[in-house]
């Protein structure tokens, strides 16, 4: 009986306290913890969209190099397929089936250097499109980064948490968050805005 009165005039001087200091329930009205999500911010963001585009452009021009070098390996390979038919023709003579069998030799060892040419262009080509993904979203999150620590500390907040990402089990990392805290909007916008 005695804990319960004592609470209670604990609960009542903490209400008094907190209606007699105006900062106080102002504090406690304004959310100290928000929630995010910042694989939609990311996606969203102007220079995202940009640097997505030149990843795009980039690829298409490999692309296009890539089907240059296949058209020119098709046309090798289909020289090599000719001689090698006329190196089995028995119309022709010994000799000259020979000269057909070593020109199919010299035309195989074309098609296999413009293969492994192939093959190199295209894990180089996937090698530096990857690298420069990776710096592009490294430097873009650091941007929003900053974004975002600047706004948070402007209004107070004292954690805002991603809900975008998910546990190593495949699980979301935040099971339940109020969705009146969700500033996805304002930061889409904050990050968009005219520098």
């Amino acid at each position: 009986m005695k804990v319960s009165r004592l609470f209670v005039m604990a609960a009542l001087a903490i209400g008094f306290a907190a209606s007699a200091n105006p900062t106080y329930a102002q504090e406690a009205a304004t959310p100290s913890i928000v929630f995010v999500d910042l694989d939609s911010v990311f996606t969203n963001y102007h220079k995202t969209k940009t640097a997505e585009a030149q990843l795009k452009e980039q690829a298409d021009e490999i692309k296009a190099e890539r089907a240059a070098l296949v058209k020119q390996f098709e046309k090798i390979e289909a020289e090599y397929k000719a001689l090698r038919g006329q190196a089995q023709n028995t119309a022709l003579s010994e000799d000259a089936r020979n000269l057909k069998r070593a020109e199919a030799e010299d035309k195989l060892i074309e098609v296999r250097d413009m293969e492994g040419k192939i093959r190199r262009l295209e894990e180089s080509a996937q090698r530096k499109i990857d690298e420069q993904s990776r710096r592009a979203r490294k430097r873009l999150v650091e941007e929003i980064n900053g974004m975002i620590r600047t706004y948070a500390l402007t209004r107070n907040y004292t954690a805002i948490i991603d809900i975008s990402g998910e546990s190593l089990n495949g699980v979301p990392t935040v099971v339940y968050y109020n969705p009146n805290l969700d500033i996805t909007a304002e930061l889409i916008a904050l990050v968009n805005r005219k520098e």
